[in-house]
């Protein structure tokens, strides 16, 4: 029985006896990575390790990219890492070592080992097409925007520099897409500093920069630089001719010039004599809408903070660059509201769309504009030929329609109501029926100050040229005299 007692107790002690902890081992997928010079690696890799344990489970990982100096605790068993480089160094070997841990906090002795060779990959830089002007010629403003990037991580970009033709490289941070540059001296040919404006809201840069000429063609580079100092190749932009600026008076013209006479028949040679200090026009439909700006709010409104005054003539037609369904008016009426904000004076002739097309009520350019609505019925209305309008203001003359025989009747006419001061007034003619309705064709409104900053014909002046000399008149009151603070 002792016996019996004995060898239980033998055996139960033999079972008992603890057993030491196995410590588990780990593997990397690749054992070994034999790439040199050209064909290293770039530094973003994929890793995959996996970890055994024979008495227990793997619980983590430690993992080191630095040969053992530092370690990192993990859950995963791969990871796609981006190495960086020290300044003015291209290549470099990265010692991974990867360990697993077990349930009972066990690490393996001889963790698992791989040198990889990698290599930094340059910046890129590629022009947003979406910034830059069609045409090759820009009134004043050049607008640059672009896209740097970095196969290793656009975290990697430490700079973006631009230079305008063998002028001084100019540095910016990487984040920034897109600049304006505004000469200093617009009015004069020649070379000149220019100021930045960064960013599609115009934020001023406290530095200039010199290279750009006036009156002469330009060229912008554009590089970046990455963390290694390694640098893009240079992009090069199109020779752009830089505009000289006349005066402080902008003619816009948006009309298609199908009537009969042109607007340009009657305008350029009216504005020329009345208004002697000469002035800048933008044919925004020629060449195929090539001078319309794509950035209105950003490049548009830079050019108009040049002037003072500004002469806009256009028909229904839409075809705006950036908004097909629009006007180009209606795509420029953030920034004609910021101009006239900021005692920018703007004289507007343009009739609007009919039909399906017409303006909402709730239209932002009739709001502009200070028209409060558009008569529903415009396409039925008419204003005949050799017809007075009636001016409504002293020193404002009677304007009069064509002959007949000139073509003098306006269909489609577009009378409106209107939330500041009516100029002129005209004797609607119906197709059909009989009109009770509004007969505004013009109004005045004022700024702040109490002078006048905004006049609007919603009727095409050139068609209100049967008596030439009254029209002369008019141009000459508003520009040289209402405008003139």
């Amino acid at each position: 029985m002792a016996a019996v007692t004995l060898g239980l107790g033998l055996f139960a002690c033999e079972k008992g006896s603890e057993k030491a902890n196995l410590a588990p081992s780990t593997t990397i997928a690749i054992d070994k990575i034999n790439l040199a010079g050209s064909s290293r690696l770039v530094s973003t890799v994929q890793l995959n390790w996996t970890g055994f344990d024979q008495d227990g489970y793997v619980t983590g990982f430690e993992i080191s990219k630095d040969g053992g100096q530092t370690w990192a605790t993990t859950t995963k068993s791969d990871s796609l890492f981006r190495f960086s480089f020290s300044p003015n160094t291209d290549t470099t070997d990265i010692h991974f070592l990867a360990r697993a841990i077990d349930n009972d906090g066990q690490k393996d002795a001889t963790p698992a080992s791989l040198i990889i060779p990698i290599k930094n990959t340059p910046p890129t830089v590629r022009v947003d097409s979406s910034s830059i002007s069609l045409s090759d010629t820009v009134f004043s403003v050049l607008t640059m925007g672009w896209n740097a990037t970095d196969s290793d991580g656009d975290n990697t970009l430490q700079s973006v520099s631009i230079k305008i033709n063998d002028g001084d490289w100019y540095n910016l941070s990487p984040t920034v897409k897109l600049v304006s540059f505004v000469p200093e001296t617009p009015m004069q040919n020649g070379a000149t500093q220019s100021k930045i404006y960064q960013g599609y809201g115009n934020t001023l840069l406290s530095a200039k920069i010199a290279g750009l000429r006036v009156g002469d063609t330009n060229r912008v580079y554009i590089k970046a630089q990455d963390a290694a100092n390694t640098e893009s190749l240079v992009y090069k932009s199109k020779a752009y001719y830089v505009a000289r600026q006349k005066s402080d008076l902008l003619v816009i013209d948006t009309h298609n010039g199908t009537t009969t006479p042109t607007p340009e028949a009657t305008y350029l040679p009216l504005l020329s004599s009345v208004y002697t200090a000469g002035y800048d026009r933008i044919n925004m439909l020629s060449n195929n809408k090539a001078n319309q700006p794509k950035l209105w709010n950003t490049t548009f409104a830079l050019v108009l903070g040049l002037y003072k005054k500004v002469f806009w003539y256009s028909d229904d037609s839409k075809g705006s660059v950036v908004e097909p369904n629009s006007m180009p008016l209606e795509s420029a009426t953030a920034t004609l509201q910021n101009f006239l904000n900021n005692g920018g004076k703007v004289f507007i002739t343009s009739k609007f769309p009919d039909g399906s097309s017409r303006l909402s009520r709730d239209s932002q350019l009739l709001s502009v504009l200070a028209v409060d609505s558009i008569a529903w019925q415009s396409s039925n209305l008419r204003l005949l030929g050799n017809r007075t309008v009636t001016s409504l203001k002293t020193g404002f003359p009677n304007l009069r329609t064509l002959t007949s025989a000139a073509g003098g009747t306006i269909t489609g006419l577009d009378v409106f109501y209107t939330k500041a001061d009516s100029l002129y007034e005209c004797p609607v003619s119906p197709a059909s029926g009989t009109w009770t309705g509004a007969n505004n064709v013009s109004l005045v409104k004022n700024y702040s100050n109490g002078r006048t900053n905004l006049v609007f014909f919603s009727v095409e002046l050139h068609l209100l040229n049967g008596d030439a000399a009254a029209l002369n008149t008019t141009f000459n009151k508003v520009l040289n005299e209402e405008f003139n603070w």
